[in-house]
């Protein structure tokens, strides 16, 4: 089991000092140091971002903000009106390409086009 911290550089020291005192912990130790407006993937939870920035409360110090990578919404109005299979959905939901046969017309000579939605 480990815990990782992301903190300023100020509470490293902090930290170090603490780590003086009660050297052992039941868990390995992890820490990051991070700077203002500095955004990183968070380890072991894909699609996660973390971000800092410098705040002034009382004393210095981050604020931190979590965001997830969401595809965009679905639009089955938008795929029934293309034409598109529901058999495809699954696939357009999760945001990956479907490549889809065409009926060539007079004008334009196309075999296959991508689309999303």
């Amino acid at each position: 089991m480990s815990l990782s911290l992301f903190m300023g550089h100020p509470l490293e020291e902090v930290l170090r000092g603490l780590l003086d005192v009660a050297p052992r912990l039941p868990y390995r130790l992890h820490v990051a140091t991070v700077s203002s407006y500095e955004a990183f993937p968070l380890a072991g939870l894909e699609g996660v971002q973390v971000g800092c920035t410098q705040v002034e409360h009382d004393v210095p110090c981050l604020a931190y903000s979590l965001w997830v990578y969401r595809a965009s919404r679905f639009a089955p109005e938008r795929a029934q009106v293309l034409g598109l299979l529901v058999k495809h959905w699954d696939q357009l939901q999760l945001g990956q390409s479907v490549r889809l046969a065409v009926v060539p017309s007079s004008r334009r000579r196309c075999s296959a086009r991508r689309v999303r939605v």
